[in-house]
């Protein structure tokens, strides 16, 4: 069974990048983590479909993950992928039991072997196995899983950064340009801004959705401590125990919400209650580092 030439898979959540780089990695996990804690009782996926470097197993502490992407090569190629073969490779994103966490592929070399066919067949199993699927593209345009992912998703979400660079050379050689010949429409992605606060002569929010003519949904400011915990395999850790980092990312969860019909709300509990859930989260996330 094959998804549709352009059907559209109502739980399936697209981040892209304009530019190599800026976050985009962090920013869909990130946000596959906040929709996990505001909607405990569905089963999230985080798939990462970078076919060329995946970086989520060291930002995770994942030093040697039991799963990625290229270990499921045969059985897309078979079209025999089920969805507790799927299940079973995925990490458990301790202590987050409702998120589901496939790696991507690691070895270069590999990506040119996945067909547009494997990876509809991925996503139609994973979309039948979960209730929503969050697929990070990173910033690769010209490979397949960018683009069955652009033609299936039902939201898609276009990270950027407030230079000229990023918002409209590689916007428009990406997005205006790669996405049409596949007959991807522009028109359907909105704005995510990454890395804000650098510059204060950096563009505006307004500017950049006159300039691509896309709706901005969220603006996630630059933070040096998260990079260095990324390195050192704490970017879940961060992201449940940092509140102005769960209130930046709480936008794009209520845009995604919107759009799939997930029963998502965000953890405004009372700030005693949220520092005891906060420090038990902590506490589980950091005895989960290097663990599957």
């Amino acid at each position: 069974m094959r998804i549709g030439l352009g059907e559209t898979l109502d739980n399936l959540v697209m981040f892209v990048g304009t530019t190599p780089n800026i976050g985009t990695t962090a920013i869909a996990y990130r946000t596959a983590a906040a929709l996990a804690v505001g909607a405990p009782k569905s089963r999230i996926a985080y798939l990462c479909l970078n076919l060329k470097s995946s970086k989520i197993a060291r930002y995770l502490g994942i030093h040697d993950p039991h799963a990625e992407l290229s270990m499921l090569r045969a059985e897309l190629k078979a079209r025999s992928l089920t969805a507790a073969r799927l299940e079973k490779l995925c990490l458990r994103a301790k202590p987050l039991a409702n998120l589901f966490v496939l790696c991507g592929n690691m070895q270069r070399a590999q990506a040119e072997l996945f067909a547009p066919e494997d990876l509809e067949h991925l996503l139609m199993v994973a979309g039948e196995a979960y209730d929503l699927c969050v697929v990070d593209c990173s910033a690769y345009w010209d490979n397949a899983a960018t683009v069955v992912s652009g033609m299936h998703a039902k939201v898609k979400l276009l990270v950027t950064q407030p230079k000229l660079d990023a918002f409209q050379d590689d916007y428009h050689g990406w997005i205006t340009n790669t996405a049409a010949m596949f007959g991807i429409d522009p028109r359907e992605f909105a704005l995510i801004l990454a890395q804000t606060g650098q510059s204060a002569d950096e563009y505006r929010a307004g500017e950049i959705q006159q300039a691509t003519g896309l709706p901005m949904i969220a603006s996630i400011p630059y933070d040096k401590q998260l990079i260095t915990d990324m390195q050192q395999g704490r970017l879940q850790s961060w992201q449940l125990t940092n509140r102005a980092a769960a209130r930046a990312i709480h936008p794009v969860c209520r845009y995604i919400a919107k759009r799939t019909g997930i029963d998502w709300a965000s953890s405004e509990a009372p700030r005693s209650l949220l520092g005891i859930r906060m420090r038990r989260w902590k506490q589980a996330a950091e005895q989960a580092v290097g663990k599957p």
